[in-house]
């Protein structure tokens, strides 16, 4: 998205598929997670808006309990989150380097543990 901002692009969308763990992981650093575990197909949208030079990032997800995407809000944000402000407000989730490698701590770590994956 930054370097969409920085008028870099490389692509218009980016698609990838995932496993319902990285789903929920996604949801998890996204500060959106829910108990439950994505059903087969589910899947979340990430999406950039401008308007005026001004930019912002709405999230949806979709697990198919209706026919639409639900928005989803992120804690201390509007709809439709200014894009520094979701950089700052999710910045504690993004791993840096190997500053995290073998850190229990981390929100992946705490949800496989959650899951049984770690012992």
């Amino acid at each position: 998205m930054q370097a969409y901002i920085n008028n870099r692009p490389t692509r218009k969308i980016f698609l990838y598929s995932a496993h319902e763990m990285n789903v929920a992981y996604l949801l998890n650093a996204l500060d959106v997670y829910f108990p439950h575990v994505p059903p087969y197909g589910a899947y979340v949208m990430v999406e950039l808006y401008e308007k005026n030079r001004t930019y912002c990032v709405k999230i949806y997800y979709q697990d198919y309990s209706g026919l639409e995407p639900k928005s989803l809000k992120i804690p201390g944000c509007q709809c439709c989150c200014p894009f520094k402000q979701f950089v700052r407000l999710l910045s504690k989730n993004i791993p840096r380097e190997n500053e995290n490698c073998g850190d229990d701590s981390t929100i992946l770590h705490q949800y496989a543990s959650k899951r049984g994956l770690y012992s």
